[in-house]
């Protein structure tokens, strides 16, 4: 499959995926909240299905890799999606007594199956990185090294949702960073 070709479904599915999200809300809200959707759809798409539209052995593999342990490293530090958390800065509600894993752009499209469809997401994550990393020519120790991490992270993250569900909170100095770029921008 090409590349671009693969690109193109990834907005496309996002943008498809955007639009029935809207049309199951039942409050419109700014802009902001649509375009950081958009956003997360496009990073959940693209982490979700990338065996399904990239092929392997191209310098995306290497993109992949860093998006990922990224995306769990975040998870870990924030205590939480960053993403969601940002959207859910647009909703008129208390953050401070709303646990982590209340997300409401996955609700909207996956109701009571959002769950399973996160957990189904997080083994294709576990999955695309050991493939990538089986067929990625570099030294055996950097691919143990990276996966050792990436493991740590995820399960780390899993975990800790799992057994103590935190609420989103400005303690966290990662989130009241988030937080001041919001208040600037509802100004």
């Amino acid at each position: 499959m090409n590349v671009m070709n693969g690109h193109l479904q990834i907005f496309i599915i996002a943008f498809i995926l955007l639009l029935v999200s809207i049309s199951n809300e039942p409050d419109h809200h700014a802009i902001y909240v649509y375009i950081i959707r958009y956003v997360h759809y496009l990073v959940f798409l693209f982490s979700f299905l990338y065996l399904l539209f990239f092929q392997l052995g191209s310098e995306l593999d290497r993109f992949y890799l860093c998006l990922m342990l990224l995306i769990v490293y975040s998870w870990n530090i924030c205590d939480c999606c960053y993403l969601s958390y940002m959207e859910l800065l647009f909703y008129n509600m208390d953050l401070e007594s709303t646990k982590v894993n209340i997300q409401p752009m996955f609700n909207l499209l996956f109701d009571r199956y959002t769950s399973f469809v996160l957990s189904l997401a997080g083994y294709m994550y576990i999955i695309t990185v050991s493939v990538i990393l089986y067929f990625l020519e570099i030294h055996i120790f950097i691919k143990m090294l990276y996966y050792g991490l990436f493991l740590y992270f995820f399960f780390h993250a899993v975990i800790q949702a799992k057994m103590d569900p935190k609420c989103y909170s400005v303690q966290n100095k990662y989130l009241a960073y988030i937080h001041s770029i919001y208040e600037k921008i509802e100004r």
